[in-house]
């Protein structure tokens, strides 16, 4: 798919973004608000990207600066193929963005497999490790806990040594739209849809998604690394949870809110899996309260 396939908002999108690199890669970010060592930092899901966040960004670049990557394999980032797709890489790509932006402190949105790469910061946290102050954290509808998680048959399918290939090479969009509205308990338009599909096949993407669906392997190998690490965190948390979610079930944003120290609970009750989606004002009001909570208490 050429940049010209794609709709002329998303190809607005782009225009506003910046290419960053991420070594030999080159890797999509969008930079907006005012600036300042201080950020709030969106992370996207599977198979999902920046874009997703499109209405959840003006709100909050109106009172900070927001950065959005698209994760290495993502959007309009660089898909290298073959390639071994790890949660750790994307955790990389996180600190090497946000180093080379000036960002000292970053307020973490994340949703579904950004929740993980958010968890690896919190590892990182931990270990002393981490190339920037970890402020807040939002976590909304991600299998943290995978053995709670109920895949959907395109993850299922994807992970299938073999078939795995063959069914990415024929994905549609009347198939992903079909499922997308199995995970979504508010409307989310046609067009909206199609360009989570026509980011997710850009430039070669059909050919990575098998290789993109191993971090849910990395979930089951280092689940008490990550989720001993959210257990640990000290930084306000805020846990925005669609209760409709049949993937990321209801339960695991419970168990978060009760196993995290610091973590505060809010259940959505219509809501399903795409948060940035159906309800965009509400996750970047959420945003801003933690991101004034945690500057508040310093």
């Amino acid at each position: 798919m050429s940049p010209s396939a794609l709709s002329p908002k998303v190809r607005a999108f782009g225009a506003r973004s910046k290419r960053l690199s991420f070594g030999s890669r080159s890797v999509h970010v969008l930079d907006e608000g005012p600036q300042s060592d201080e950020a709030v930092v969106l992370l996207h899901g599977f198979p999902e990207s920046s874009f997703d966040f499109h209405d959840v960004i003006p709100e909050i670049a109106s009172v900070s600066r927001v950065v959005a990557p698209d994760f290495l394999g993502f959007g309009l980032s660089d898909k290298p193929h073959p390639h071994t797709y790890s949660l750790f890489e994307q955790a990389d790509l996180v600190e090497v963005v946000l180093r080379e932006l000036g960002v000292r402190r970053a307020h973490v949105v994340a949703h579904d497999m950004g929740t993980s790469v958010a968890a690896e910061l919190a590892a990182r946290v931990g270990h002393g490790l981490l190339g920037f102050e970890l402020g807040s954290l939002l976590l909304t509808n991600g299998s943290v806990y995978i053995e709670m998680a109920v895949l959907t048959p395109s993850q299922k399918l994807l992970r299938l040594p073999g078939l795995g290939p063959a069914f990415s090479r024929l994905a549609s969009f009347p198939v992903f739209r079909a499922q997308a509205r199995r995970l979504v308990a508010r409307p989310v338009g046609e067009g909206a849809l199609r360009d989570m599909f026509d980011l997710m096949v850009h430039d070669g993407g059909r050919a990575v998604l098998p290789s993109l669906i191993g971090y849910i392997d990395e979930r089951h190998r280092f689940a008490e690394r990550w989720c001993g690490a959210l257990r640990a965190l000290d930084v306000p948390t805020r846990i925005v949870w669609g209760q409709r979610d049949p993937v990321a079930v209801a339960a695991i944003g419970d168990r978060l809110a009760r196993e995290m120290p610091r973590a505060t609970l809010l259940r959505l009750q219509d809501v399903g899996h795409f948060t940035p989606m159906e309800v965009p004002r509400e996750l970047a009001r959420e945003a801003l309260v933690l991101r004034q909570e945690a500057r508040s208490r310093g």
